[in-house]
């Protein structure tokens, strides 16, 4: 074999390998992206479930095991917000009690569904003579054919900053609330492939539209830090 036949032959080779990488990178893109927009109609059909059925919501993200799910209540409960900004109140006008919620790990329920309990401090207004008993607001997993506990394949969930918390997680269990007010929480949920690979979910608020934007995003937009407009 001469030497022109062994370059042409390693050319036709690279060119193999190129086109198969291309194809395989842009089916891992077209699974993280299908999962992403998979991920915003559960999002969105969560805040008009929640308006619709009058009961709390809630988007649990496994970020260990790549999976997600809903669950409800009718437990009134607050969301403890960072240092310096107020609570916000699950129950809108509810008024009263000063009540902060702080999330527990939650636990199985019948069955092995995955269900949690937000505890919240007693009462001020608590004689001092009685003991002091937490309230919980109990979070249920639903069966619902429009939303189930959902796997991803191929595809992580990076990480997750909501509007109260407004810090990075990476790891563990985040929630995204939805109230019946027509409320939810703002929120930044990146995914990624094998690939690195990423795509980002802007939750808004008030609107229930969750916008797609390719590559990250800057986790501001869920504190409200950084205004959609100005990016």
């Amino acid at each position: 074999m001469t030497l022109l036949e062994v370059m042409v032959t390693l050319a036709i080779v690279a060119g193999v390998v190129s086109g198969a990488t291309i194809g395989l990178r842009a089916v891992t893109r077209a699974d993280l992206r299908g999962a992403a927009v998979k991920l915003s109609a559960s999002m969105r059909y969560l805040h008009d479930r929640a308006r619709a059925t009058a009961r709390n919501h809630r988007l649990v993200l496994d970020l260990d095991t790549g999976s997600y799910w809903a669950e409800e209540t009718d437990d009134r409960f607050y969301l403890q917000g960072r240092p310096g900004q107020e609570r916000m109140d699950a129950d809108e006008g509810a008024g009263g009690a000063a009540t902060v919620a702080t999330a527990k790990k939650p636990t199985s329920g019948a069955g092995g569904s995955p269900t949690g309990t937000t505890s919240i401090t007693a009462d001020p207004g608590t004689p001092d003579n009685e003991p002091w008993k937490p309230k919980r607001a109990v979070f249920q997993a639903f069966k619902d054919t429009m939303l189930k506990l959902e796997k991803l394949k191929g595809v992580k969930i990076s990480q997750v900053v909501t509007g109260l918390r407004g810090e990075v997680v990476t790891s563990g269990r985040a929630y995204v609330h939805f109230f019946p007010s027509g409320f939810g929480e703002r929120a930044v949920i990146e995914l990624a492939d094998k690939t690195e690979g990423r795509y980002s979910l802007v939750n808004h608020p008030l609107t229930g539209k969750v916008r797609l934007v390719p590559g990250k995003a800057d986790p501001a937009l869920a504190t409200g830090e950084l205004r959609e407009e100005n990016r």
